[in-house]
């Protein structure tokens, strides 16, 4: 249990690292973008073509890649206003039923995402030819799969510390 524990961790890891660098480089070339737009057109009065449609898919590509590091580091939002009032047994059982929840949901965003990305081949997004929508679709299924490994992964370690917890109290 212990080696599944160690490999879950850090894989977990290498996730995020890779989805934050990504996300990091992203988020550079698009402000790098975006000014050289603002410049062009005030300056020179011209304008790269495309560059805020680029700009608002590139976000969503970035909040897709940097969600799962959110969960790694259990930073979702939440609202936990009322658990001050609730037994631990039915935080319990409220926990258990939001991680089938959402990982149901992550997995049904998995996989009806690739089934729309596949659709988005057909057909290029406008201010972007000859861009397929495919690659803007594509950041849904793979924030999703990305976000449903490292849930899995939390789960993971999370039953095996409180199995590890139980062990010490027998």
């Amino acid at each position: 249990m212990l080696e599944i524990v160690k490999l879950c961790e850090r894989s977990s890891k290498i996730i995020k690292n890779v989805s934050e660098t990504i996300s990091s480089i992203i988020l550079g070339l698009v402000v790098i973008i975006l000014f050289v737009q603002v410049l062009l057109r005030y300056l020179f009065k011209a304008s790269i073509a495309g560059s805020d449609t680029l700009a608002v898919y590139s976000i969503i590509w970035v909040a897709m890649l940097a969600c799962n590091a959110l969960i790694q580091e259990k930073n979702l939002i939440k609202v936990d206003f009322f658990d001050h009032l609730w037994p631990q047994s039915l935080k319990k059982i409220r926990k258990i039923m939001l991680d089938i929840i959402f990982l149901i949901l992550l997995y049904i965003l998995t996989i009806e995402g690739f089934k729309q990305a596949i659709d988005g081949l057909k057909i290029t997004i406008p201010g972007l030819n000859p861009v397929p929508w495919f690659w803007a679709y594509l950041a849904i299924p793979i924030g999703a799969a990305l976000m449903l490994c490292q849930y899995l992964s939390s789960i993971i370690i999370d039953i095996a510390s409180t199995s590890n917890k139980g062990d010490l109290n027998k």
